[in-house]
């Protein structure tokens, strides 16, 4: 026996066992689900015994044991509403609050009006068909699968809570097709978005054109009119200042290029994660928990040697003149400035720079499994979201195509001599 027994899952480190069995005589169409928790293995296999001793009992059986009424003393199964109310937070102490807002936003939004007053257990993979096809006429794609995806996953939270004994969830839900936007750097575009930092002239001219207009104001206490709230004057000594102040922050993106780091890893890199003798950063995803070991390429090292030559001293690797962690709002300022000096006008966020990372890697020939690592990603799934080859990787497959037919003697003058001699023929 090789351990796997069907429709049986047991994760020792979560505690948490899923059962899935197609009900007898169903001819493959039905099928129950359950997640439950258990202390061991052991106590799994006793409650998969007893899922599969309920299941094959009787299906009738079952489905009125999930809609029938409490009987005396025993606990009434919530509306939707009830449970996001009295849950939700406890989901997400564990997560992120960035998590928790995404949650409560469409639960308020979108969920509750639309299944708020049903019963759990009358919530069904139909009525999320139904939602998603409704709420299609007013949100994008993306966002209509993000909303699915939250509602199965808060059915299952009411599982592992026990507040409902399965989720009625049975039948696979039919997401949106959505194709993921390509919005990670050229090499043209590349090359002038990290140029972008040594342009000073460039940089005054931006100053100038953003620049705030002076609000006159006149006044008996004036002897002339007076200007008040005009911007910064771009061949002043401050711009040259706030040029320095600019320029002291392209390591930090040169490394969101070349590493591929997510802004929170970014920001919170400290040296002791750095082995610049190795050329590796290690380090546990924030987002992921996971461990990521990313290579420091040249370039990259040459931006964490200038950081390591300042004379700030901190155990954070990007930090400003009074050795404290970059703010986000200085890095927002500056990646949209150096957008506009780099001219790029497209869409194109922060974190597109992780996108562009693994799309160099993966044009490079770097497999799979390595880009997963690099990026922390918790699945191969995930890496090939992010992963897409430039043209100059797919003009190198033309050119081995060519190789390979040159070397079989199908060039076009060989398909030519063979055409000739069969006509002839």
């Amino acid at each position: 026996m090789n351990g796997r027994i069907p429709g049986f899952k047991y994760n020792a480190k979560t505690h948490v066992a899923h059962f899935s069995l197609y009900v007898p005589h169903s001819r493959g169409e039905k099928r129950r689900e359950r997640t439950v928790t258990a202390r061991s293995h052991r106590e799994a296999m006793k409650l998969w015994q007893a899922f599969r001793d309920e299941i094959s009992a009787s299906e009738s059986a079952s489905e009125a044991a999930l809609v029938a009424p409490p009987e005396t003393g025993a606990k009434t199964v919530p509306t939707f509403k009830t449970f996001v109310d009295t849950h939700l937070d406890r989901i997400c102490a564990r997560l992120a609050p960035k998590t928790l807002a995404s949650y409560r936003s469409i639960a308020d939004t979108r969920l509750v009006p639309f299944f708020g007053a049903m019963v759990l257990t009358e919530i069904h993979s139909c009525d999320v068909e139904d939602f998603m096809a409704i709420t299609l006429k007013e949100c994008s794609p993306a966002y209509v699968n993000i909303c699915a995806r939250t509602m199965k996953a808060l059915m299952n939270h009411a599982v592992k809570r026990r507040v409902i004994a399965a989720s009625p969830l049975t039948e696979k839900i039919k997401f949106e097709d959505v194709q993921p936007p390509e919005l990670e750097l050229n090499d043209a575009e590349r090359i002038a978005f990290l140029g972008a930092f040594d342009d000073e002239a460039a940089f005054r001219e931006d100053i100038a054109k953003h620049r705030k207009k002076a609000h006159v104001v006149t006044s008996e206490h004036f002897t002339a009119p007076r200007q008040f709230g005009f911007g910064l004057n771009p061949e002043s000594e401050a711009t040259r200042f706030l040029f320095l102040r600019f320029r002291a922050l392209k390591p930090l993106f040169v490394a969101a290029l070349e590493t591929g780091l997510r802004k929170s890893d970014l920001l919170n890199l400290e040296w002791r994660q750095v082995d610049l003798e190795a050329g590796f950063i290690r380090l546990t995803m924030k987002k992921t928990k996971k461990w990521a070991v990313v290579p420091i390429s040249q370039l990259c090292r040459e931006a964490l040697e200038e950081c390591r030559r300042r004379s700030v001293v901190s155990r954070y690797v990007f930090v400003n003149d009074e050795g404290q962690r970059v703010p986000d709002i200085a890095l927002r300022r500056s990646f949209l400035r150096a957008k506009r000096i780099a001219q790029i006008t497209r869409r194109f966020r922060f974190h597109d720079c992780r996108h562009s990372a693994a799309s160099t890697l993966g044009s490079m020939g770097v497999s799979m499994q390595v880009i997963q690592k690099i990026l922390g990603h918790t699945s191969i799934k995930m890496t090939e979201r992010y992963v897409r080859v430039n043209d100059a990787a797919i003009a190198e497959a033309r050119r081995a195509l060519d190789i390979h037919n040159q070397q079989l003697g199908l060039g076009a003058t060989t398909l030519a001599a063979t055409r000739t001699c069969e006509s002839h023929a």
